[in-house]
C-alpha cells in the first residue's frame, strides 16, 4: 500500500504538487482501508454476476443475484437498508431497488436530509416512490444534540 503511495507522491512531484500537504501516508491509509471492502465486494460481485449469466438454471440465478444487490445495498446505503424500505411502502408490496443520495440543498439546520428513491412491485405493477428522509445531524456534535433534545 505504501509502495503506491510513494509512487503516486512521485508523480505528483513531477507536476510540482506536494501531495503530503493534501494527502498525508497516514490520510490515505485510512482511506484505502475505508475502501478496500466496498471494492473487494464489488470485486466478488461482478464475479457473481458472469458465473450467473452463464448458469442454465435461472431461479437459482436469480437469488444469487437478489441475494447480491442486497448486500451491495447494504454497503451503499449507510443509513438506509432494504427492511427499512417495506415499512414505508404499501402492503403486499416487494421491493425491486432503493437509493439514498444526500440533498444538496439544506432545508434546515437541525439534520441530514436526503432524497429517498424505492422501486417496487405492487399487484404486477412497477412503481417508484421518491420521498424525502431526514437523520439527525451527523458532522456537528452540538447540532446534533440540539435535536436530540429536540425530539424528547
Amino acid at each position: 500500500m505504501d509502495c503506491y503511495y510513494k509512487a503516486l507522491e512521485e508523480e505528483y512531484r513531477n507536476a510540482e504538487f506536494d501531495l503530503s500537504k493534501h494527502l498525508s501516508l497516514e490520510q490515505y491509509r485510512m482511506q484505502i482501508k475505508h475502501l478496500l471492502p466496498r471494492v473487494k465486494l464489488d470485486i466478488a460481485s461482478h464475479l457473481c454476476r458472469k458465473i450467473l449469466e452463464s448458469d442454465a438454471n435461472k431461479k437459482q440465478s436469480s437469488s444469487v443475484n437478489n441475494a447480491v444487490s442486497e448486500l451491495l445495498e447494504s454497503f451503499s446505503y449507510k443509513n438506509l437498508s432494504r427492511e427499512d424500505c417495506y415499512e414505508i411502502g404499501p402492503k403486499g408490496f416487494s421491493v425491486l431497488n432503493c437509493s439514498i443520495k444526500e440533498l444538496d440543498h439544506r432545508a434546515g439546520f437541525l439534520g441530514d436530509y436526503f432524497r429517498l428513491k424505492i422501486d417496487v412491485l405492487v399487484d404486477g405493477e412497477e412503481r417508484t416512490l421518491n420521498l424525502f428522509a431526514k437523520y439527525l445531524p451527523t458532522t456537528n456534535q452540538i447540532v446534533k444534540n440540539i435535536a436530540v433534545a429536540s425530539f424528547l
